[in-house]
């Protein structure tokens, strides 16, 4: 997952990450997961489309780590966090 204030900031930083989506992560099962790449407007219909065809509960994000600076995972994860996350905290009921 890489949030950033905008869909080309955000497919830049997906560079660094390009081989090792495309070479180290070997697809299983159904498939390559959705990669969440883009602004925060964009990650939520990314997020959205998902739920409506299958109902999420929980996600596993892939964090850059070691490819990005911590600045740089600190400040997609802030964002993702502040306009991404409070659209979806009453999609999962809470017992």
């Amino acid at each position: 997952m890489i949030c950033a204030e905008t869909d080309a900031k955000a497919w830049s930083l997906f560079e660094d990450m390009q081989w090792f989506w495309d070479n180290w992560a070997t697809p299983f099962g159904q498939g390559m997961p959705e990669l969440l790449v883009g602004s925060p407007d964009t990650l939520n219909k990314q997020i959205e489309k998902v739920s409506a065809a299958v109902p999420i509960d929980e996600a596993f994000l892939l964090i850059p780590a070691g490819l990005h600076t911590p600045e740089q995972i600190h400040d997609s994860l802030d964002l993702f966090s502040r306009k991404v996350m409070p659209n979806f905290s009453n999609t999962i009921p809470v017992d």
